[in-house]
């Protein structure tokens, strides 16, 4: 299976399944969560930190933020645990080799250290609760489709 992407003279082929052997069992079922959390057509994104950016920190961020993010939309509402984990994912994504967890003390750090203005800031806890709610309702109709379409 290939993705084709560009235009005219600049249209190429690329395989995905050594892309997803690469990714490994856990990465792949994350995608959909990754997805979604990152910014999709109909979803936002985290201020100043386009697909790339987040693309970087998911690749590099630790195996239980990964088996965590692939449990979004897979149970009636996201776990505690699950929350936490997406937390974390976004506090990677800012300061890459950071050792905070939450985005209330990662916020409160850059804004002090770094004087950071409010909108290169993380999401408040609260909004990014809202964030991860909404692709977790995201992800579980886009689980309902795609279970309809096997089934069809």
């Amino acid at each position: 299976m290939s993705f084709v992407t560009g235009k005219g003279h600049s249209r190429r082929a690329i395989k995905l399944q050594p892309i997803v052997q690469a990714l490994g069992e856990a990465r792949k079922a994350a995608l959909p969560a990754f997805h979604v959390l990152s910014g999709a057509d109909n979803t936002g994104c985290f201020a100043g930190h386009a697909k790339p950016l987040c693309w970087k920190a998911f690749l590099n961020v630790d195996e239980d933020v990964v088996e965590e993010m692939a449990r979004l939309a897979t149970a009636p509402t996201p776990s505690d645990k699950t929350m936490k984990a997406i937390e974390k994912f976004v506090c990677k994504l800012y300061v890459p080799n950071t050792s905070y967890s939450t985005v209330k003390d990662l916020r409160w750090w850059l804004f002090r250290k770094k004087q950071a203005q409010s909108e290169r800031l993380p999401p408040t806890q609260s909004a990014l609760r809202e964030a991860v709610l909404h692709a977790h309702c995201t992800g579980a109709g886009a689980r309902k489709e795609t279970t309809k379409a096997h089934m069809a």
